[in-house]
């Protein structure tokens, strides 16, 4: 009778069986689904990103659009010479930019 029952004792204590199975199964399915949850976040914090890229992206070159229409270099000679010259660098530095976003969106799309 008392190995009987050190048997029983030592058989709950080793947890063996479909429920220590089961509750094994839950823990690795739980660590799993965390480790997705967040890897589905940060895609879409990296979509988030792309996309606002993509609008500021939008908006200068519209910007850069109307400006070329506009005679601005010819306004700016009549206050100074070096507004002008001031007013290329920065319209050609914006163009640099949406170069190197639409270039950068290519790539991670």
């Amino acid at each position: 009778m008392i190995k009987l029952k050190e048997l029983v004792k030592e058989s709950k204590e080793k947890d063996y069986g479909f429920k220590s199975d089961v509750g094994k199964f839950r823990q690795k399915y739980a660590e799993h689904q965390g480790k997705f949850k967040q890897e589905a976040l940060g895609l879409r914090e990296t979509q988030q990103i792309m996309d606002a890229v993509g609008m500021v992206n939008e908006k200068i070159m519209g910007m850069l659009g109307e400006l070329s229409e506009l005679p601005v270099s010819d306004a700016l000679d009549n206050v100074k010479k070096g507004h002008t010259n001031k007013y290329i660098r920065a319209i050609e530095t914006l163009k640099g930019i949406c170069e190197h976003n639409t270039k950068w969106l290519e790539e991670n799309s």
